[in-house]
């Protein structure tokens, strides 16, 4: 059997340019093919975030999971060899990051540290490094790094530079890239639903086939890995950073109690509900906090929300709520 799992075959018809509709609506092709089910499909993918949000961490943690066919977020990866490029990173820093994940030697990832520029033969040694090394997954941390001048000259970059390394996946180069991008302008905004969709750089939006984005949870200390695109069904995550390992995991109910401080108001809910030991409605939590009703089921429906605190069938007029038992849903 192969050790890798080898993909670079691209269905001929993705590439034709000219139909007409009869040839269309009879054409068959390829489905998605995914790197890391649900959430990693193949195609150009786009982490972004705020600087220092945890980005580095997260995209070694996936190249960690690839490289050795591990569980990312619950879901098992293909296994395949895998570029990265780690030019925010001194070598001791990044180093310590692996060791801190104990990081399993398999000689599958193939590490930079230092990169040309784009315009100083980045991109010819890029396409050159790939067309070598057969990988399944490349990982450049960040983009930014690679492009040079102004921050104007820079955006004016940005497009180009981004249609270049797309058609690395669509022409079967390499089956997924993720590209990092510090930015302040691609932002997840939340409709009445709670719906999230992402706006921002249209240079980057119009070009990737996927984005996450790691950002605050509003209202929230609690990190969302929110993902969405052409070929992605849309997912939030809440995580949060397992000290022990150095990596990131779905945030379970004790993770997200940790965070409510005791002295505000969902604090107070919390408590309250404890020491009742009894599922409670708003009314009667309101009550025995002396406040306003509405306060305080607009605090339980957000911690229900949160799976904090579990809604039951409802019986009557009101929703009554519970804690989970055992700090678990």
């Amino acid at each position: 059997a192969q050790e890798f799992f080898i993909m670079h075959q691209i269905d001929p018809n993705d590439l034709r340019t000219e139909w007409t509709d009869s040839e269309l609506l009879v054409t068959k092709f390829k489905p998605v093919e995914w790197i890391v089910p649900k959430f990693l499909p193949t195609g150009l993918t786009v982490l972004a975030g705020r600087p220092f949000s945890g980005k580095s961490f997260l995209s070694l943690q996936l190249t960690r999971e690839v490289s050795h066919s591990g569980l990312f977020f619950g879901e098992k990866a293909k296994r395949g060899k895998c570029l990265y490029l780690a030019l925010e990173d001194r070598n001791g820093d990044l180093l310590d990051r692996m060791k801190g994940m104990s990081w399993e030697s398999t000689g599958r990832v193939k590490i930079f540290t230092g990169w040309k520029r784009f315009k100083k033969g980045g991109m010819d040694a890029l396409k050159k490094q790939i067309e070598s090394g057969d990988y399944l997954l490349v990982v450049i941390d960040s983009l930014y790094k690679l492009l040079s001048g102004s921050k104007n000259e820079r955006d004016g970059e940005m497009e180009p530079v981004m249609s270049e390394l797309h058609s690395f996946c669509k022409h079967g180069l390499i089956d997924a890239m993720v590209l990092l991008y510090h930015s302040n302008k691609l932002s997840v905004t939340l409709g009445e639903g709670n719906e999230a969709a992402i706006s921002g750089d249209t240079s980057v939006a119009g070009v990737a086939d996927s984005f996450w984005l790691l950002y605050h949870k509003p209202s929230s200390r609690q990190m969302l890995l929110h993902g969405e695109g052409r070929k992605l069904k849309n997912f939030d995550l809440e995580i949060c950073r397992d000290e022990s390992c150095g990596t990131w995991r779905l945030a379970g109910v004790k993770d997200k109690l940790s965070i409510v401080k005791p002295d505000s108001i969902r604090g107070k809910v919390v408590s309250t509900m404890t020491k009742q030991g009894a599922p409670c409605s708003a009314t009667q939590v309101a009550e025995l906090l002396g406040k306003p009703t509405t306060l305080i089921t607009r605090e339980m429906h957000e911690l229900a929300e949160e799976g904090i605190v579990l809604p039951l069938p409802r019986n009557g007029v009101e929703v009554l709520y519970r804690l989970p038992k055992n700090g678990s849903k």
